[in-house]
């Protein structure tokens, strides 16, 4: 399943139409905006901005705090299957979207070294027209501390001036990801199971049964590409 937040209540009204196969959905689509705003108004739930220990920032790249930021998040998760994610990979992954002006990278910053950090990158739906943000990776060196939900405040203000209609992840009762199950309104079912993956090797295969072996993200495979 995938949470998520209106970010542009007419275009998305219009794209959820579509998508089922509701006629004129263009002419529907500004009393369904209307109704939708008017729940998410009564009933929304505020998303509180940063704490003051830390400044919530956009890294136009990935530098070289990312390297000491991946080899303290390397350390901190021993026992955990990790996508690596230091300077090069990161660059390397994300720089078509980065190129394009489709991605954005939000940190957490305090005394100038990167505590935590979130991806965002756009994930279209081109039949419906729905113009969708995904949050595809975020990982923290502060476990005990919510960074996560600035980065979110953050990111819901970018997606409203830019025209986006909906912020989105995909997969929810993630242990880190609890603030955005938490605050997003909305819960949507995917058609299929995204997640697979096969161990060649029948040791690995059976650490690999034990959820906390696990931070899996979008990041991981080609579900970000």
């Amino acid at each position: 399943s995938a949470a998520y937040w209106i970010t542009g209540y007419r275009g998305f009204a219009r794209s959820a139409l579509r998508i089922k196969g509701v006629p004129m959905a263009g002419l529907v689509a500004p009393a369904a905006a209307g109704a939708l705003w008017m729940k998410d108004a009564v009933m929304g739930r505020s998303v509180k901005a940063a704490s003051c220990d830390v400044e919530i920032e956009e890294a136009k790249g990935f530098d070289g705090r990312f390297d000491a930021f991946w080899k303290e998040l390397r350390g901190q998760n021993g026992e955990k299957l990790l996508g690596v994610r230091d300077r090069r990979t990161l660059s390397w992954h994300f720089a078509g979207p980065l190129r394009a002006g489709q991605a954005w990278i939000l940190t957490a910053v305090r005394g100038g070294l990167v505590r935590a950090y979130g991806v965002f990158k756009r994930q279209d739906h081109p039949k419906s027209g729905l113009v969708r943000m995904r949050l595809v990776d975020y990982q923290t060196l502060d476990p005990e501390q919510d960074h996560l939900t600035a980065m979110l405040a953050e990111a819901i203000g970018r997606c409203k001036r830019a025209g986006i209609y909906s912020l989105e992840h995909v997969g929810c009762g993630l242990p880190k990801m609890r603030r955005f199950d938490e605050c997003a309104p909305y819960r949507r079912k995917l058609p299929a199971w995204p997640y697979y993956y096969k161990a060649a090797d029948p040791g690995i295969d059976v650490q690999l049964r034990r959820p906390e072996a696990w931070d899996a993200s979008t990041f991981d495979g080609d579900a970000s590409l």
